[in-house]
């Protein structure tokens, strides 16, 4: 049976870069909590079915505590929300970015004075070296709780692999010969849509878990040549590897993310690389008896040094001018606990960030999330390290660049190189 997922294509530029999902239920772009007294608060996102589930779930713990649920446009949250915390009239509440990318991730917000420390929430303690780097302000301070973690690597329709005769790779030359065996057949091995540009993230930060030494942000803030002197160098390389092997689709800047979900859906393209939440558009277009699965990207021949590319994805973060933090704190706190976790994994299709209750049963990307994690073979996205938004806007432009002919590898890591150092 297939399970009905949330997600479509549009969420994926949303967890990465800041982007913004279409739709919402209630528009107060205008700002504003209208929730009052000792026990009320008020929350804002895009989207808040997740947010409102635990807080069913918190209802049922016997907290007074009510919430005043508001939503922002998808297509200008963030603005809209930096705008209402820069004038004192945001929620309590605020849905924001992990690391850096956009005025409403943890470092720029933080360096706006929007968000206020949650250093004394007991979930603190809990988080990894890894989550706590994207959550902390310049002061060191967390000032979000994270709800979900999602990964990026390869989603197959393993029925169409089966059928071709193939199997997922589990090294770099399996990959390329993957590539060049589902050619044979007249298919494509890894749909790539960069008519949506933010989709060219995908293959470097897959390719990158792997090649990129742990203590790559250090590096790249160190260097002088930021992509160009650092593995970034080696994740273009092999990015253009994967194309001239014929990795890829024929025209991949004509054709959209839509376009290869549909396509992998159907089998003409045996997998794509993206995240763990593109499986839904896939697995909702696809036939019943479709299986899609999950797995890494490897990019050396030592498989068992392949590493997954995670990140946090929904995090919620305490206004510093809230009305009331005491009770926004107590929501705050709530929704790291292991109920509460799940409502938001299994509402947000994304694996939980932190704990979960001991009956837990996990779907398949998120075992393989679960997994990497225990074995400590993951890898954090790197754009949430980099100084300025800039970068992941030249990022994409210059992938495309790529394939249209009008750059070489060189061309590219100078143009990130540039684009870093502002």
């Amino acid at each position: 049976m297939k399970k009905t997922y949330r997600y479509t294509a549009v969420a994926v530029a949303f967890l990465l870069g800041g982007g913004a999902l279409a739709g919402c239920s209630t528009d107060v772009s205008d700002g504003g909590s209208t929730a009052s007294g000792d026990s009320a608060t008020s929350l804002i996102a895009s989207d808040t079915a997740s947010a409102e589930a635990a807080i069913e779930l918190m209802k049922k713990d016997n907290s007074d505590i009510s919430v005043d649920m508001q939503t922002a446009p998808g297509n200008t949250y963030a603005q809209v929300v930096a705008t209402q915390l820069a004038g004192g009239t945001a929620a309590d509440i605020v849905r924001a970015y992990p690391g850096n990318g956009s005025g409403l991730s943890i470092v720029q917000g933080s360096e706006n004075g929007f968000f206020a420390s949650l250093d004394d929430l007991d979930f603190v303690k809990d988080l990894t070296d890894a989550d706590a780097s994207v959550l902390r302000n310049a002061a060191g301070e967390i000032v979000a709780v994270p709800t979900t973690v999602s990964a990026i690597g390869g989603v197959y329709n393993q029925t169409a692999v089966d059928a071709a005769g193939l199997e997922i790779p589990t090294t770099w030359s399996d990959m390329l010969a993957f590539c060049g065996e589902a050619r044979d057949q007249g298919l494509v091995a890894y749909g790539l849509g960069l008519k949506d540009a933010w989709t060219s993230q995908f293959v470097s930060y897959a390719l990158g878990a792997s090649l990129f030494p742990d203590d790559i942000a250090e590096q790249q803030a160190e260097s002088d040549e930021p992509f160009s002197g650092t593995e970034w160098a080696a994740v273009i390389q092999k990015y253009a590897d994967m194309r001239d092997a014929g990795c890829f689709t024929a025209q991949p800047n004509g054709t959209s993310a839509a376009n290869v979900s549909a396509d992998v859906a159907t089998g003409e393209v045996l997998a794509t690389i993206s995240l763990t939440t593109m499986i839904a558009d896939i697995s909702n277009q696809a036939p019943s008896d479709t299986e899609i699965v999950f797995a890494p990207i490897p990019a050396t021949d030592n498989a068992e040094e392949t590493k997954l590319s995670t990140g946090i994805g929904v995090v919620f973060a305490l206004n510093s001018k809230a009305k009331n933090p005491e009770a926004a704190k107590e929501v705050l706190e709530f929704f790291a606990t292991p109920e509460a976790q799940v409502a938001f994994a299994e509402g947000e299709d994304m694996a939980p960030a932190l704990g979960v209750p001991d009956d837990y049963v996990a779907d398949q990307p998120s075992t393989l999330i679960q997994e990497y994690t225990e074995k400590n073979l993951t890898s954090p996205w790197p754009d949430q390290s980099w100084p300025n938004p800039n970068v992941q806007q030249v990022h994409f432009t210059a992938l495309q660049s790529l394939f249209a002919g009008d750059a070489s590898v060189d061309d590219v890591l100078t143009e990130l190189d540039k684009a870093y150092k502002g």
